[in-house]
């Protein structure tokens, strides 16, 4: 477990990733669930009064605030690759992360990590340079703020370049989506790539949380050791299991 962190297995959750004002009342629901909220800060949702009240609630329910910077890419809720150069996608995430940073400061609430979003998230673990400009983004704002990455996949190379940065991983594993032989998650291309029942998802994340391993879309057995456990809000199901779940996985 990264230092700082509980030594139980944290829930997280990506939040405020909408235009919609007032926030979704499903969304305020969920708040109380969760140890960390995942804010979406522009890239591919959210606006400045949602980020903000996001952000507020996140305060009133002792919830630990990070930033989920995406490419720029609202049409496709960033999802889909984008080429950047690494100066404008260091400009873009600096952007995004900085928008957070400041309404957490003005709100007297720390922002304490980042989790990439969407085909970004992946990206990071296919190409080492766009994780090297996360990793020089977070030292040029605090190296103390942590970076949210896969548990499993993450390369050597990966893990040596945040090492020699002096940043911090938290390590994490998702209740409802499927994972691959090899460890990743399985597109969501496929139909099967969500698990869409309470029941499947509380399985998961059990077995995640207390041995950590999952079972593969091929049926195998796979180590999966995970810091924290992501659940999807916009999941009616992942929601329906988070609330059963918060008392046995903290």
């Amino acid at each position: 477990m990264v230092k700082g962190f509980h030594s139980k297995i944290l829930i997280n959750c990506d939040m405020g990733e909408s235009d919609v004002l007032p926030m979704d009342q499903e969304d305020k629901d969920v708040f109380p669930f969760i140890h960390m909220a995942s804010v979406a800060c522009g890239g591919h949702a959210s606006n400045p009064t949602l980020l903000l009240e996001t952000i507020r609630l996140a305060k009133q329910y002792q919830v630990k605030v990070g930033a989920h910077p995406s490419y720029p890419d609202r049409e496709n809720f960033g999802r889909k690759s984008v080429s950047l150069s690494a100066d404008t996608l260091y400009a873009e995430i600096l952007f995004q992360i900085s928008s957070v940073l400041g309404i957490c400061q003005s709100e007297s609430i720390s922002m304490e990590y980042i989790k990439p979003h969407g085909a970004l998230y992946h990206d990071m673990q296919k190409d080492l340079s766009i994780f090297e400009v996360i990793l020089n983004t977070l030292c040029a704002l605090d190296s103390r703020i942590f970076l949210v990455v896969p548990a499993f996949t993450l390369s050597h190379e990966h893990q040596h370049a945040a090492k020699e940065r002096g940043i911090h991983l938290i390590y994490e594993a998702f209740a409802d989506r499927r994972y691959t032989e090899t460890g990743h998650l399985k597109s969501r291309q496929h139909a099967d790539a969500v698990l869409n029942t309470p029941e499947d998802i509380i399985h998961q994340a059990r077995q995640i949380a207390q041995y950590g391993t999952v079972i593969s879309d091929q049926g195998h057995e796979i180590q999966l050791a995970a810091d924290t456990l992501c659940f999807h809000g916009d999941n009616p199901a992942s929601v329906s299991a988070l609330k059963q779940l918060k008392k046995d996985l903290v």
